[in-house]
């Protein structure tokens, strides 16, 4: 991966064939009339030399080859199993909560499902749509497919989108890390308050992971994240079938819950209603994994369209059944009182829950760095600060600083559904149904097929639903604040 960014030649541009391949051609300077502009050209050149000699260094059994002809080595099952990893996360304990936004009958299970493999069927399209414009323009990121395709102009507001998709990861791990532990303090026999428990868990935990120079050594970490989901999911039917928390059978735990807390059920299923819409903006952020999406092409072993297709269709496949489930078990044990962090509705004396939330704690505290490093180099590259000023001292204070921010902002936001929604029908619509289109219809150029135009104007619908959603989405959750 990193040997395949030396090829970059940011200064040049995607012209339309039908070959499928790109064709470089520099950018018009002559409107630039500018010193900047001839420093611009000669770094150009200088790139181009660079790529050229890189290039001309490979040799493999006497026969020359270009970094990008070495291909990937991850396999398809492996490919899939990591695509799993990257989708699946903690945003699926805010989805009862989403289904609870429009309805409390159990009989909203049915559309809810519907509205999950309807998502995960246009996510898993934008998905391959990326990588297919990735294939045609031989890119290996999502900045260098967009610089690729369309230029400089908008890549400081891709860039902004990137960072802050992560930011927003961070806020809501946070949320998460701040009930979740007040909640294994109270099981511990120490009653404490959120805001409390979440500078315990920022000032000892959060920070000096993310002060951490290396990382290499968390990386290992993040397939807890998918395994603390499988076992949340494992322990919620358990739960369900059971009838600890059942209210006509007085179940156990019950006596243990606030009122706010207490499965509540009625007839009302607003699923044709614009509430509905909240929930497809937690959709919208659950899914998305897309600024990876030329990652994963370029990883993967004897690429091509055909086989990229199986990795995501396996993937997706695999990962709106798992939301289907939790979000069914999740909503039929509460109902319309479901929380926006579900776990919050179970019993601190649960035994099962307290399992839950310790794997889920330790999951989130190890990769929120990995996290927070994304977000934090977005910011170091949006104020464009200089190398030589990026020295250690100054990446802490920005680290800190940025930490301070997300700390204030989880201890006033306490839905964690409401952040999803907002994010989804945010930045995620852009990420999934704005970018895409734009950068496969430049790739295409004048010079497409009948069938390249044909998907052109599937993904411009696709993107004026998702856009048009995403809006509803954030307007009804706004008002219902």
């Amino acid at each position: 991966m990193e040997r395949n960014s030396l090829l970059v030649d940011p200064e040049t541009q995607v012209q339309g064939n039908k070959s499928g391949y790109r064709t470089f051609g520099s950018k018009n300077d002559s409107t630039r009339g500018s010193r900047q502009a001839s420093l611009r050209d000669s770094m150009r050149q200088l790139g181009r030399s660079a790529r050229n000699s890189i290039q001309d260094s490979l040799r493999f059994g006497g026969r020359q080859v270009s970094v990008r002809d070495l291909g990937g080595t991850s396999t398809i099952t492996k490919s899939s199993f990591n695509l799993i990893k990257n989708i699946v996360g903690a945003g699926v304990l805010a989805l009862p909560a989403g289904v609870a936004s429009f309805a409390d009958s159990p009989s909203a299970v049915i559309p809810a499902a519907g509205w999950v493999c309807a998502m995960g069927l246009a996510f898993a399209y934008s998905f391959q749509l990326i990588a297919k414009t990735c294939k045609m323009t031989q890119s290996v990121t999502f900045r260098e497919v967009w610089e690729e395709t369309m230029g400089y102009d908008g890549a400081l507001t891709v860039s902004m989108v990137n960072m802050l998709k992560p930011a927003l990861g961070n806020l809501a791990y946070s949320m998460i890390l701040a009930d979740t532990f007040k909640a294994l303090f109270a099981t511990a026999g120490f009653e404490t308050t959120r805001i409390l428990s979440l500078l315990l868990v920022t000032i000892l935990g959060i920070l000096p992971l993310c002060l951490l120079k290396n990382l290499d050594a968390l990386a290992p970490f993040s397939i807890l994240g998918t395994a603390g989901i499988f076992l949340i999911a494992v322990c919620m039917t358990i739960r369900y079938f059971d009838g600890t928390y059942d209210v006509e059978n007085d179940g156990v735990f019950l006596q243990d819950l606030d009122e706010k807390y207490i499965p509540q059920f009625g007839n009302y299923n607003g699923a044709w209603t614009g509430a509905v819409l909240i929930f497809a903006a937690m959709l919208f952020e659950s899914f998305v994994a897309h600024y990876n999406a030329p990652r994963f092409m370029a990883e993967l072993k004897n690429s091509n369209i055909h086989r990229f297709r199986i990795v995501v269709g396996n993937a997706f496949i695999f990962s709106s059944l798992v939301y289907v489930w939790m979000t069914a078990i999740g909503f039929l044990t509460f109902g319309g009182n479901c929380n926006g962090y579900i776990l919050n509705n179970y019993s601190t004396n649960d035994r099962l829950a307290t399992i839950c939330r310790l794997s889920i704690a330790f999951s989130i505290l190890f990769t929120y760095p990995i996290t927070f490093m994304g977000f934090r180099d977005g910011v170091l590259d949006a104020i464009d600060l200089p190398q030589e000023k990026q020295t250690s001292s100054n990446i802490n204070i920005i680290t800190i600083f940025l930490l301070t921010i997300i700390t204030i902002l989880a201890a006033i936001c306490t839905d964690l559904g409401a952040i999803n929604a907002i994010g989804g029908g945010t930045l995620a619509t852009l990420i999934v149904f704005v970018f895409p289109y734009l950068m496969y219809r430049k790739a295409v150029g004048e010079n497409s097929t009948i069938e390249e135009r044909r998907e052109v104007s599937f993904a411009l619908l696709l993107m004026l639903v998702g856009v048009l959603m995403g809006i509803v989405g954030v307007v009804v959750e706004l008002h219902h604040l």
